[in-house]
């Protein structure tokens, strides 16, 4: 883990959303409001054009990693810089391109391995398709998933 930049465009993301006067009234509402926390139910992770399977076509695969540690960093500094705390529902991407089973595991170890602040604010979902084991699903769980990212985007249209 640590805090090497896996996403180079980060920094400019973060920028971009901070000066925007959609994000300004969105902050602006939640200390009207007096919202001291929120908490984002639907945040993909990826590790982009890394740990794909097969040949995957390039149009279904991100092109930089989006990690546990940029959802939190982002966060930190667009929300709990300006006395918001935050908790993110984190999955990882369900694209063909990935083995999701080995993603799943990917995401519980990281979370594992995070400090106990930052591994606070992330409540990991395994993304499951039809076709997957009980069994596999049960060891996640017992792992540390929260709950599950459904998908039957990998599944034959059939299931």
């Amino acid at each position: 883990m640590g805090n090497e930049l896996k996403n180079p465009y980060l920094p400019a993301i973060i920028d971009e959303i901070k000066t925007s006067h959609i994000f300004l009234r969105f902050l602006q509402t939640l200390k009207d409001y007096k919202i001291r926390a929120i908490c984002d139910c639907h945040a993909h992770i990826s590790s982009g054009k890394e740990d794909t399977i097969g040949e995957a076509p390039p149009e279904l695969m991100p092109q930089y990693s989006f990690t546990v540690e940029d959802v939190n960093r982002l966060y930190r500094e667009l929300f709990e810089d300006e006395g918001i705390g935050f908790t993110s529902v984190i999955f990882d991407t369900p694209l063909p391109a990935y083995d999701l089973a080995k993603k799943n595991t990917l995401l519980l170890s990281e979370r594992e391995s995070m400090v106990a602040d930052d591994s606070k604010k992330v409540v990991p979902f395994a993304v499951v398709t039809p076709g997957m084991d009980s069994g596999q699903i049960q060891g996640w769980v017992d792992r540390g998933a929260k709950g599950f990212k459904m998908t039957p985007r990998m599944a034959s249209p059939n299931v």
